[in-house]
């Protein structure tokens, strides 16, 4: 890949947001190497890294990782027998106290074979060492009295003679005989000793050392007799003290170097651990996904964005190339996207073949290139004398020393900054050269020559930035199949230039330049409308689908309700049952033994027990029925009903069944239910007027009472009609109706024929009688 190419498509931007990702200085220097891998195994290897790494991060969190500077010049002091700072020694410990947070963390999915799994299985445990060095080191510059009993006993003891000498300077500060010899009144030290502030012309008054004057000379900071002997017994002590700060690096550095070998790997690992849990860090930023990959020049992205743009304001493109065709020629007004289209396109190339996940819609397809070369921007140079034509095409000779069948090839107005004839021309050889050695490429253009050369060439392909009239601003839509519109003409006149003008400019134009303008723009209305009916149907299908999971639940609701009265009506028959047999059990016996002893006294009176006890037990089992069940013993086919359970209306379609179950139709919904849920409604009678609002959907126009008519309808809506006037006329308890087709061609009569014969609610039908429509009207029987 040219160093060159990578910076012009902002690789390196990327490279600088996954370093800020990473907790240690070395996996960011190894952040800074990465380049685009070439080869397919390798990149699959990256992808799927990334990819394990997101999934943990998600699932699992992350465990506390804690920063901490280069270790590799603190391994190669050990190694030379130094003794570490407390610095050092600190870096170390928050090395390993990270590691074992890491292993801890992968005890989460440590029965899982992961890609990952056997990086975090090769790190080693050291806590004892990381427990003493935690113990041992207070902060950076200062190693904790916990360290070892001597250095605790020798703190101790500073502390008190540091507190015996400022009780003893105390005095001088107090004392009205030494005050006024006094410059201020505090206790400083100078050279590691406690002394006074004496003013100059006072010295003699305050016998002891001077250790130090002011700048003025006007006071000199004294040592009194007094605590001479003190200052030299802490002088003594805080040199034991750094003595044995010396003596405990050392041995804390003697045992971090017995463990030098397990350091060093660990610290390998956690370097790789954390490019690789980088890259996780930056998908879940990102929102992004692993793409598929091939090795064919497919590049085929979904709802693509630029990684270097908000997400909330980057607009999502569909882009492909290597499928249908392999060179795309994009079109379409100045800022409307197409340069940034051409951008996110490389750049998702390089982060799929850098192992990063892309910030696109899963199932986008990329495919690994030996090359990705890059014409874009203005390459004009004033220090090399280059006009912007000759800065693109310096580029663009470079480019085809070493385009081939295997690069992807992103081209930035193609022939712009020239003659446009001469442009054109060049920017189609350029196209043609390209295509010829099979590579993949993707070009923008203002030149109406090279949308026609897609038109009319085998594997080349227009696409469009689409453009708002009315605001004069891009949408960034992406369109593949429609070339884009300069727009020109129509921006200058939304601008205020005259008509005149616009139109003197028009017939500047030939006459097939003018025809393909009005064709694209007519392609444009239309692929507008179609839009419109595409997101009207995906609402309508979101619609049908919610509708469709209602019925479910409500179907799932009837079969739960009709289960559970089908157990409470066993549940309360059942006991009934087990006691009448029981009774039938106890009686047979008893007959037979009357049978056996031939007396008749006692047979009559086992009969009027019997029939005691079954005129009992008929009351206990229509209680207990009834306790499940409350429902008209005269419920028929036709009739209407409440079902008490959902609330809702409906009629029966057959008459019960020996164990109380029916069939009842509710709106769309046909369903079995018990008799227990529903409750009769009074039909109207035939002695009744039968209202017309009473009767659900009828229309005044078409419907009234008994009749239907279907004049200046279609068969279907006929049918529609006739279909819900028939379920309504059987809810109602109609019984004879009308319905007036009209005698016209015979077509729509003949439909209404063959309906009714399928009707299994209809008893028979005819045409109407001399008076009652004739032809124009069929009679029917409910």
């Amino acid at each position: 890949m040219l160093e060159k190419h990578l910076k012009t498509l902002e690789f390196d931007k990327i490279l600088s947001l996954l370093e800020q990702m990473t907790i240690c200085e070395e996996a960011r220097q190894k952040i800074k190497e990465i380049r685009p891998c070439t080869n397919l195994q390798e990149v699959q290897k990256q992808q799927e890294q990334t990819l394990c790494a997101q999934t943990l991060i998600l699932r699992y969190s992350e465990p506390e990782i804690l920063s901490f500077g280069e270790i590799h010049p603190i391994i190669a002091r050990l190694e030379k027998g130094a003794t570490l700072s407390i610095k050092e020694l600190l870096a170390i410990g928050m090395l390993l106290k990270t590691v074992q947070n890491l292993i801890s963390w992968s005890k989460n999915f440590a029965n899982l074979e992961l890609i990952l799994s056997k990086y975090f299985n090769e790190l080693r445990s050291l806590k004892s060492l990381s427990d003493i060095l935690e113990k041992a080191i207070a902060s950076e510059d200062e190693i904790s009295s916990l360290a070892s009993d001597e250095l605790a006993r020798l703190r101790n003891k500073i502390v008190e003679v540091k507190t015996q000498i400022r009780a003893d300077l105390d005095f001088f500060l107090r004392s009205p005989t030494t005050q006024k010899y006094l410059q201020e009144g505090i206790v400083t030290v100078r050279n590691e000793r406690f002394v006074i502030p004496v003013k100059t012309e006072c010295k003699n008054n305050i016998k002891g050392l001077v250790h130090d004057t002011s700048a003025s000379g006007s006071t000199l900071f004294v040592e009194p007799i007094a605590v001479i002997e003190q200052n030299n017994c802490l002088k003594e002590l805080v040199s034991e003290e750094r003595k044995e700060v010396e003596r405990i690096l050392r041995e804390l550095s003697d045992q971090v170097f017995e463990q030098l070998d397990n350091v060093k790997n660990n610290y390998r690992l956690l370097i790789f651990l954390d490019v690789i849990m980088a890259k996780g860090r930056l998908a879940v930023a990102m929102d992004a996904f692993s793409p598929l990959l091939a090795e064919n020049g497919v590049v085929d992205l979904k709802g693509a964005r630029h990684p270097l743009l908000p997400k909330e304001t980057a607009i999502p493109i569909d882009i492909r190339v290597g499928l249908d065709f392999s060179t795309l020629v994009i079109t379409g007004p100045n800022t409307g996207g197409k340069t940034v289209a051409l951008k996110t396109v490389g750049l998702l190339i390089l982060m799929a073949m850098s192992g990063l996940a892309i910030p696109a819609e899963e199932g986008s397809v990329i495919s690994v290139f030996s090359h990705v070369l890059v014409d874009l921007g203005d390459e004009q140079s004033i220090e090399q004398n280059l006009s912007t034509f000759s800065g693109h095409m310096k580029n663009i000779v470079k480019l085809l020393e070493v385009a081939d069948a295997k690069s992807f090839v992103l081209l930035d107005e193609l022939g712009a900054g020239t003659d446009p004839v001469e442009g054109a021309g060049l920017a189609i050889a350029v196209l043609e050269e390209l295509h010829k050695r099979g590579a993949k490429v993707i070009a923008t253009t203002h030149y109406a020559e090279l949308k026609t050369y897609a038109l009319s060439s085998n594997g080349v392909e227009n696409a469009s930035c689409e453009f708002d009239l009315e605001t004069l601003t891009p949408t960034y839509k992406f369109s593949i199949g429609i070339p884009g519109r300069s727009n020109a003409f129509a921006i200058a006149q939304r601008l205020g230039l005259s008509e005149m003008i616009i139109k003197r400019a028009k017939e500047s134009l030939d006459e097939n330049s003018i025809v393909f303008e009005d064709v694209l723009q007519e392609l444009d209305k239309i692929k507008v409308e179609l839009q419109g009916k595409i997101e009207q149907n995906q609402i309508l299908e979101e619609e049908l689908r919610e509708k469709q999971s209602q019925v479910k639940s409500f179907e799932q609701d009837l079969r739960e309700k009709e289960n559970q009265m089908a157990a409470d009506f066993k549940a309360k028959t059942d006991p009934v049952i087990k006691l009448i047999e029981e009774t039938f059990d106890k009686v047979a016996s008893e007959i037979r033994e009357i049978q056996k002893e031939g007396n008749l006294e006692k047979l009559e009176e086992l009969r009027n027990k019997v029939r005691s006890n079954l005129s009992g037990y008929k009351k206990l089992w229509e209680k207990n029925r009834g306790a499940v069940s409350d429902f008209d013993a005269n419920l028929k086919k036709g009739d209407l009903v409440v079902i008490k359970s959902l609330q809702r209306e409906g009629f029966l379609l057959n008459a019960p069944d020996k164990n109380g179950m029916v069939s009842v139709k509710s709106g769309n919904m046909t369903t079995k239910l018990n008799v227990s849920d529903l409750k009769k409604i009074e039909r109207f009678t035939e002695k009744q007027p039968t209202p017309t609002k009473a009767v659900r959907g009828f229309k005044a126009s078409k419907r009234a009472g008994d009749e239907l008519k279907l004049l200046g309808l279609t068969v279907d809506e006929a049918l529609d009609s006739l279909d819900e006037f028939l379920d309504d006329a059987a809810v109602f308890g109609l019984h004879s109706l009308r319905i007036v087709h009209g005698k016209g061609t015979g077509k729509l009569r003949k439909a209404v024929h063959e309906y009714l014969r399928t009707c299994p609610m209809i008893k028979s039908f005819r045409l109407g009688l001399f008076g009652e429509g004739e032809d124009g009207v069929t009679i029917v029987e409910l």
